[in-house]
């Protein structure tokens, strides 16, 4: 909310192909370790970028099916790294690991060209931070590629729409001033960097809002839902030992990549009736 969706989501990318290729030359499990912990902040800016970008930047009408395909290049994900581990470790052992780590780095650089190329910012963090000129330019280049040239949003008419309505920035002191202005607010790096640690403080407060005023009986339902479909997955990496157990003699990349081959065509019938169905009815 204060660096913006899209650079957020780029450090995120960048760190996580420079980590991914420094795995390659570690020394030692330690080594590995420490890289993975950097990996895992880079994951989280990767998460929060593409998840809020997503839902900024889509049409409402579309709005589910757009997070859900979105959402399902993760389990794309898995079947690649499953794929190039059934390539490699099955063929010629543990040896070529370092091979393993280099080609697992290679769509994440992807990722960072073609975000850093084509992936515009949120027209909404430009609202939030009262930058009226950059939300019109953005908002008229993303309906530009839709197809809708006829009527593009001008300055004016998203300057009228920030005075009526007060509750847009309110954590942010640039849309504040902006609202009361009517007009576009330039900020220095100075005044940016001095309200950045209270707006980083306003930002972590708000989270309570969240739980505030009945929304908790809809937030943790919500976060369980989620909590328990990372379980799912989670368990795909155990599914070796389990067979060992029952005395099952199984390769364990073979079913690792037809397990998550076996997602697919679900989370494809999910993007196709989330908008139709609903979220809940889908969801249960």
């Amino acid at each position: 909310d204060i660096w913006g969706r899209r650079s957020t989501l780029l450090l995120g990318l960048m760190c996580n192909a420079i980590v991914g290729v420094l795995s390659v030359g570690a020394r030692n499990a330690t080594d590995l370790c420490i890289l993975r912990f950097i990996l895992g902040v880079g994951l989280g800016m990767v998460i929060a970028g593409v998840v809020t970008l997503c839902a900024e930047v889509s049409p409402p009408s579309k709005r589910g099916r757009f997070m859900t395909l979105v959402a399902s290049c993760y389990t794309l994900g898995f079947l690649y790294t499953a794929f190039w581990a059934l390539i490699i470790f099955r063929g010629s052992g543990s040896g070529n690991w370092r091979l393993f780590m280099f080609i697992n780095a290679l769509p994440t650089i992807v990722a960072a060209s073609l975000v850093m190329m084509f992936v515009p910012e949120s027209p909404r963090f430009f609202l939030c931070r009262g930058k009226t000129k950059e939300a019109v330019h953005v908002s008229n280049v993303i309906a530009t590629r839709m197809g809708y040239v006829d009527k593009l949003l001008t300055e004016e008419e998203l300057t009228q729409y920030l005075s009526q309505s007060k509750r847009i920035g309110d954590a942010s002191y640039c849309a504040k001033d902006a609202i009361k202005s009517h007009e576009t607010v330039e900020t220095s790096d100075a005044v940016v960097e001095e309200n950045l640690l209270r707006e980083v403080w306003l930002s972590l407060v708000g989270i309570k809002q969240l739980f505030a005023n009945g929304m908790f009986r809809s937030t943790i339902p919500l976060q369980m839902s989620y909590f328990s479909l990372t379980l799912m997955t989670g368990v795909m990496q155990w599914w070796t030992k389990v067979f060992q157990m029952l005395d099952l003699q199984t390769d364990a990349y073979v079913l690792s990549f037809y397990h998550t081959l076996a997602q697919i065509p679900g989370m494809m019938l999910a993007a196709g009736l989330i908008d139709s169905v609903g979220r809940r009815r889908l969801g249960e």
